[in-house]
């Protein structure tokens, strides 16, 4: 379903009247408590073993029951608004590689002979981020590449700060490698904007583009909001929470992970650091999907859009998580963008 926005002047002010937002099915909420039973009906065909929250937070599965889908558990922190996603059989498989001297981990999935479409995560995200869409891209018939950047995920960590040029490279480099085609680049957070700098410096490497809760400046950034707030604050629910996450796979160990959080910090107090004009020749058609209580500011959004040649516009109503919290609106939008040709018909066929 497709509604006019309200509005929320307490934040950012009025929206365009114009501006559309799309509705769709409700999640099933459950505590952990009663959790077994929904492991039981929806997960244990699979084998998946429904986890347990980190010690001293307070948390809630969050389980898509609009369809039979593979076997990924949404755990969200009612505390620092955050959430991993744990999933099952669809990244079993991931390997290291070698990309320009660096050891990074990447999972290969989907059909292989599909379109290229590599997902880049953000700050804090690894392949798993994308669990909730890695079965549903897959089933469409596209070729995934889900590498995971150094210092996140299994990917060890690298001298020297992080930083957007830095990603960029690395990124550039994996898909010269990796992919050796055009690709489709579906970005989230500062993944956006490394999607964003390939597409505008390398055209040849780039099909079409997704871009969600990407901002390319500070001010593009909500000043307050659920997602880095907590984490500049150093909250103890949401260090917790990334701790416990970092520590499950890192191969630099539990006790790195307080550096990885100071360069992340350092990073996100000084970048992105974009004019939105730098866009502006960027060929390749883009999808700019933002939610309306994101990290981004949908007047940011909106601007992005207008800058890029070929873009779209697409806000869906949810957080700066929104590709775990709403894969059913998520996930058709991407697909049937990605499909579309030419690039003025892309809306799903419902």
């Amino acid at each position: 379903m497709v509604a006019q926005h309200p509005g929320n002047p307490d934040r950012d002010g009025p929206y365009p009247s114009t501006l559309l937002v799309a509705s769709g099915p409700l999640v099933y909420v459950d505590g952990w408590r009663t959790q077994k039973s929904l492991r039981d009906m929806i997960f244990a065909e699979r084998r998946v073993a429904v986890p347990r929250p980190p010690a001293g937070v307070t948390a809630r599965v969050v389980v898509d029951s609009s369809r039979n889908c593979s076997p990924t558990t949404r755990i969200v922190c009612d505390d620092c608004g955050m959430a991993s996603v744990i999933t099952g059989e669809q990244v079993d498989g991931g390997v290291y590689i070698d990309v320009g001297g660096r050891r990074v981990w990447h999972y290969r999935g989907g059909e292989p002979a599909g379109p290229p479409t590599v997902l880049v995560h953000g700050v804090f995200g690894l392949a798993s981020t994308w669990g909730a869409q890695i079965a549903d891209l897959s089933r469409a018939g596209l070729s995934l590449f889900v590498p995971e950047r150094s210092g996140h995920g299994h990917s060890p960590d690298h001298p020297g700060p992080f930083t957007c040029e830095d990603m960029y490279a690395e990124t550039v480099a994996y898909l010269e490698q990796e992919v050796g085609a055009r690709a489709n680049l579906v970005g989230w957070s500062d993944g956006g904007v490394i999607a964003l700098l390939i597409a505008k410096r390398r055209p040849d490497l780039v099909n079409r583009m997704v871009v969600v809760s990407t901002y390319v400046n500070r001010s593009g950034e909500c000043a307050d909001n659920d997602f880095f707030t907590p984490i500049r604050a150093r909250k103890p629910a949401a260090m917790k929470f990334l701790e416990d996450g970092y520590s499950r796979v890192s191969p630099d160990g539990p006790e790195h992970f307080a550096t990885v959080f100071v360069k992340t910090l350092e990073m996100l107090d000084r970048e992105p650091d974009y004019d939105l004009a730098e866009f502006a020749d960027v060929a390749a058609p883009t999808l700019v999907v933002v939610p309306d209580r994101g990290i981004a500011r949908i007047e940011h959004a909106i601007e992005l859009t207008e800058t890029l040649p070929h873009g779209r516009l697409a806000v869906l109503p949810g957080t700066h998580i929104l590709p775990v919290e709403s894969p059913e609106l998520f996930n058709p939008l991407v697909i049937a963008f990605l499909a579309a040709d030419p690039s003025s018909h892309w809306l799903p066929d419902q």
